[in-house]
């Protein structure tokens, strides 16, 4: 019972710290334009599709492949927001989540065409065996994505508290027009969002090797659509960027402890 228990906690810290990842990037482009991105999910599995397509399809080093992976992801945010999200006469919130539902759907639809339906995946950062910890298996790469994940939560709230163009941000989410009015130029604030945020979840995905990828993970998990943007508001109420990627790890823990089998 307590090997069991314990495979399973490793199991749901592991994956927690992913979505934690995920959700940091809700919170990002949430403090920056109050925006919801229900295709949030679609620009993950793009970036993480894509370093595959470059690494095993056309053979360049995986440093590279993840480098050029970042910007393809980068500017698929930037085309995004120019075309979808500028273009609106009228920004109402449904409105612009209507939108980025639509490009939900769009994106997938056209990565199922890319890569069909078969699970991809990477290799480790290490070659070093499964620790044995009381008979529960913990991977070397666990302990990574772990570590990547509170790398990532102290640095954007490093960058939304301490520079310049982070309180830009905010500030615009706040009021474009009151932003706007003290020297901000709103518009580029929210394109930097759009621009950074995707590039941003995608480091998430240099830290997932070996789990496995494919054009419906994220987007069957419903759930990664709901609780995801609930860490937003979470930490909007906490005022402290990790508070929301804490609740989803600790959340997917708890399902993955009581739902899930090994």
């Amino acid at each position: 019972m307590t090997q069991e228990l314990l495979q399973y906690l490793f199991s749901g810290i592991t994956n927690g710290a992913i979505y934690a990842v995920i959700a940091i990037g809700f919170s990002m482009l949430y403090s920056s334009t109050e925006l919801i991105n229900f295709a949030h999910g679609e620009f993950v599995m793009l970036g993480a599709l894509s370093l595959v397509t470059l690494w095993g399809g056309f053979g360049l080093p995986l440093p590279m492949a993840f480098i050029l992976s970042v910007f393809g992801v980068a500017l698929t945010g930037l085309v995004f927001e120019r075309l979808a999200i500028r273009t609106v006469r009228k920004p109402d919130h449904i409105v612009l989540i209507i939108i980025t539902v639509g490009a939900s759907i769009f994106l997938r639809g056209v990565s199922m065409l890319i890569w069909g339906k078969d699970a991809y995946s990477l290799p480790a950062f290490t070659d070093h065996p499964p620790l044995d910890l009381i008979g529960a298996r913990l991977l070397p790469q666990s302990i990574w994505i772990v570590f990547i994940a509170l790398v990532c939560a102290i640095l954007l709230h490093l960058f939304f508290k301490k520079t310049l163009t982070g309180k830009a941000m905010e500030a615009t989410a706040i009021s474009k027009k009151a932003a706007w009015l003290t020297g901000i130029p709103s518009e580029k604030m929210i394109l930097l969002a759009f621009f950074s945020v995707p590039a941003w979840v995608r480091w998430q995905a240099l830290s997932s090797p070996p789990l496995p990828w494919s054009a419906t993970t994220w987007e069957q998990c419903w759930d990664s659509k709901v609780f995801a943007p609930l860490c937003s508001e979470v930490w909007e109420a906490f005022g402290d960027l990790s508070s929301g990627g804490s609740f989803w790890a600790y959340w997917n823990l708890s399902v993955s402890v009581f739902f899930h089998p090994v």
